[in-house]
């Protein structure tokens, strides 16, 4: 038979805490082997021993009798929980991926033979204990698989709640057809620096602070060729993509090959091309632009399967539809491989019900653009590179480089990457982007003017900052920064409906950018 009593525990020869003469308590090994009436009247005699001993103290050395005694217990069980045998496991079926059916079906008979014979073998109060024990550690999983999985999603469901928000406090102007259609055109160039400021700062941390003058002084040229100097709108456009490389190699070339710090380098550039904006405008706005270079931030798709009994874009929702299948295939077929592998997948659960909330997503906002005109054009120069870098930084060795620089760059150079390069080709990367944004702005605006692209940088790194882009490096992914985009244009969009002021956004926006950063170096901190 087991001790009958909670072994004693001794105060330091050094401690001021007083001696009690504590009552014996029954040891849960003791207990274990009782009936359950017999084991209830123990306990009962033991609590009223030790009721009847604390009266006998006064208040305050009760209250401290009584931890102690809490504590006592609380190391006892702790104690035995720890010695006692889990049940034996049923495997899942995964386990046995590789085995015919009757094989693991067979095994599996055995796990639950050899589990049941465990089980009946114990007492019942052990019995019990041993369930609790399991039902804890499932409790504790799927707490734990609930926290990874906010934790990875926590910029999507930060966006939906926005989006909720500011849905219900416009009283639906948000998300009114019209407005889902601004929503995008508003905020492309935004999403689209965003994509090559996440290049940057995979590297390391790094950003670009010269986008904003970039896109000003490319708009800029594109003003003077088109409409001072009469040339073509494909020429135009050239030449301006041209001209971002040029600068993406001036500034590259500083950081990577000369050594100056990227902050330095694209400072000194913020200035450079903001002073070359103002000289090539000589401070005049310059418009209008051509009707053909505004298709490319203004212009629909047009339809082209009309039915007058539908007032919908038919062509918009054979798109959505299609490229929302197209999503499900690929996010399926991606699992099936990685199960065939024996790759770590994730929950079952989770994956569907992210399939589901992104599918649901797209099909509504493809509904809500059907309603109005269609598909805007430059959606689709967003989706193109949105699906070219994503596959970049994910799919190719290239892309591999830029995360092995960010998270270790002596690592990286060591392990024969040639990290000069792989920076250079990020900033002239980026350089180009910002033409491209260029270009799509000016179109939207009518207009090459000398403010244009003030304080383009901050929303491009906020975008990558809040769509889980690490403040060190080599963390971030194309799709969270699309989320981040998203999530700023949501509210700048929201807070300009509502009637905010201007002072009050920058205020929101700030803050909402510290918490993102401050959630990630939390993040780290808590991992080492």
């Amino acid at each position: 038979m087991k001790d009958k009593t909670v072994p004693e525990t001794k105060n330091s020869p050094d401690s001021d805490t007083k001696r009690f003469s504590l009552p014996e308590m029954p040891s849960p090994q003791y207990l274990d082997e009782l009936s359950e009436e017999e084991a209830t009247q123990a306990i009962k005699d033991a609590k009223d021993n030790l009721k009847a001993y604390l009266l006998t103290l006064d208040r305050k050395d009760r209250a401290v009798a009584r931890r102690e005694a809490k504590s006592i217990q609380s190391q006892a069980m702790r104690s035995y929980l720890d010695s006692l045998s889990k049940a034996p496991r049923i495997p899942s079926k995964k386990e046995f991926a590789s085995l015919p059916a009757p094989e693991w079906k067979l095994k599996i008979a055995e796990a639950q033979k050899a589990r049941t014979a465990y089980l009946d073998s114990l007492p019942k109060r052990r019995l019990k204990r041993v369930l609790a024990m399991e039902k804890a550690e499932q409790r504790t999983e799927i707490l734990s698989v609930l926290g990874n999985t906010s934790k990875k999603y926590s910029m999507l469901i930060a966006l939906i709640a926005v989006i909720l928000f500011f849905g219900i406090s416009t009283q639906g102007v948000l998300l009114a057809p019209r407005n889902v259609s601004n929503l995008i055109f508003q905020n492309s160039y935004v999403a689209i620096l965003a994509v090559g400021m996440l290049l940057c700062i995979l590297t390391g941390g790094n950003i670009d602070l010269s986008v904003g003058s970039v896109v000003g002084f490319v708009g800029a040229v594109a003003g003077e060729l088109m409409i001072n100097r009469k040339i073509g709108v494909l020429p135009t456009i050239i030449v301006c993509l041209l001209l971002g490389l040029f600068i993406g190699f001036f500034q590259g070339g500083c950081i990577a090959y000369i050594g100056v710090p990227p902050f330095i380098a694209t400072l000194a550039g913020m200035m450079i091309f903001r002073g070359l904006t103002q000289f090539v405008l000589r401070g005049l706005t310059l418009a209008p632009f051509p009707d053909d270079f505004l298709k490319l931030s203004t212009g629909h798709i047009e339809d082209f399967f009309p039915i007058q009994s539908i007032p919908l874009n038919i062509t918009c929702l054979l798109f959505g539809f299609t490229a929302t299948a197209i999503f499900v295939i690929l996010k399926l077929v991606g699992r099936f491989r990685k199960i065939k592998k024996g790759y770590e997948t994730g929950s079952t659960t989770m994956f569907i019900v992210n399939i589901v909330l992104i599918s649901v997503a797209l099909i509504a906002v493809t509904i809500r653009l059907a309603e109005y005109k269609g598909i805007p054009t430059v959606f689709f120069i967003l989706l193109a590179i949105v699906l070219i870098y994503a596959t970049l930084t994910s799919n190719t060795v290239p892309g591999r480089y830029l995360y092995a620089l960010g998270g270790n760059a002596k690592a990286a150079r060591l392990s024969g990457i040639n990290t000069k390069r792989v920076m250079f080709l990020a900033y002239t990367n980026m350089s180009f982007l910002a033409a491209v944004a260029a270009l799509v702005f000016a179109a939207r605006l009518n207009s090459a003017n000398p403010t244009a692209g003030l304080s383009f940088e901050l929303d491009a790194i906020g975008s990558c900052f809040i769509g889980g882009a690490s403040a060190y490096g080599g963390i971030g992914t194309v799709g969270g920064v699309l989320i981040g985009a998203t999530f700023m244009g949501v509210m700048n969009n929201g807070m300009n409906i509502l009637g905010f002021d201007t002072a009050v956004q920058q205020v929101v926006k700030g803050l909402v950018l510290l918490v993102a950063v401050a959630f990630d170096v939390v993040s780290k901190r808590k991992s080492r």
